[in-house]
């Protein structure tokens, strides 16, 4: 079998990308590992028997000399709003492609607007190839598909059981940040939980608020449509009421502080291999159009971090393969369904 292109996977000893790690080498891809911590990286190289690297994402000329020999570059190290403009900047100087799995929205307004600055470089750039925003990409797109004339779309995600430190710690900076929707294809600012809504992902209706999810912005340059609303599942029982109150108090630096210093108290990394193989994620999405139609879909399928590795994997395997199409891209437009076709026990019902 001909050797495998290399790449560049930095956030190597992450819990997520040691995930991203596991899977690649099981399809027989060697990337470069790379991250901030020498003897962290090392570590995780040497288990896998795979070559390594270390820099600061503050050390431009070691980012490019790291980058230049490389036709790709997997961020799994966030929270991405610190490492994403670096890695961008690097990768037009360098002509390579980036991919990464964020799911912070500001990551793809500042994608988005360097699109031109991409295509330039003939590279592409595409945030979210992971559980944020593979799965999601493609139901809206699928419903999309079934409605054309649709100009509203919603999408709900269930509850997820488990949540590794680096996830936890990006939710906690994004507390006191005003919500998200589309209207008439522009982001508009709303309150928080400025809508709530029951959905049923398979256990009776379950209470879900509005979310500043990046599908918010994504979904609107896969599908077109103008209007876009997400929603959360609330992960206990509490009233809209409550939540517009509580977040008067999330607000302030020191209680998001607080909360930092007891997640960094947290002993596990995130979701073991048990809860892995048990969970399961859902994520709902219905069209609308103005005339009256609708249409829903629901999508089952692995735990999200499991997801992650085999989604963020497919999209390398497909860059390599010369799929990328230069400037700011999204998954389903640019690969099909090809990433989530990686994933085999998934599945999409049609609700109506």
């Amino acid at each position: 079998m001909a050797q495998q292109v290399s790449f560049l996977l930095y956030g190597a000893y992450g819990y997520t990308g040691r995930l991203v790690v596991e899977r690649l080498v099981s399809l027989g891809l060697r990337p470069i590992l790379a991250g901030r911590n020498r003897a962290r990286v090392e570590a995780v190289a040497r288990e896998f028997g795979l070559p390594f690297t270390a820099f600061e994402i503050t050390d431009s000329t070691a980012m490019d000399a790291a980058l230049k020999d490389v036709p790709l570059v997997l961020n799994c190290a966030g929270p991405f709003r610190n490492t994403f403009t670096p890695f961008a900047d690097s990768c037009i100087r360098t002509a390579t492609h980036y991919l990464d799995v964020t799911g912070e929205i500001d990551v793809f307004h500042r994608a988005a607007a360097r699109h031109c600055e991409f295509i330039n470089a003939g590279i592409m750039v595409m945030p979210g190839v992971g559980f944020d925003i593979v799965p999601s990409d493609y139901l809206a797109c699928y419903v999309k598909t079934r409605l054309p004339s649709a100009d509203r779309l919603v999408l709900a995600f269930g509850k997820v059981d488990s949540v590794s430190r680096g996830t936890a710690a990006t939710v906690l900076d994004q507390l006191g940040r005003p919500g998200l929707v589309r209207r008439e294809g522009k982001i508009a600012e709303v309150s928080t939980a400025w809508r709530q809504r029951s959905f049923d992902f398979g256990n009776g209706p379950e209470l879900s608020i509005t979310a500043p999810l990046a599908d918010v912005f994504s979904a609107y340059y896969t599908t077109g449509i103008p209007d876009i609303e997400c929603y959360v599942a609330l992960p206990c029982r509490v009233s809209g009421w409550a939540l517009k109150i509580a977040h008067r108090f999330i607000r302030p630096q020191w209680f998001r502080g607080l909360l930092r210093r007891r997640l960094q108290k947290q002993d596990k990394a995130g979701p073991d291999a048990h809860q892995r193989a048990v969970g399961n994620s859902v994520i709902f999405a219905e069209a609308s159009s103005r005339e009256g139609q609708r249409v829903q879909a629901i999508m089952r399928g692995p735990e999200p971090y499991t997801m992650t590795a085999l989604v963020a994997a497919a999209a390398v395997q497909c860059t390599l393969d010369g799929k990328a199409r230069p400037g700011f891209q999204t998954p389903s437009p640019t690969f099909g369904a090809a990433l989530i076709s990686a994933v085999e026990d998934f599945e999409v019902e049609d609700l109506e």
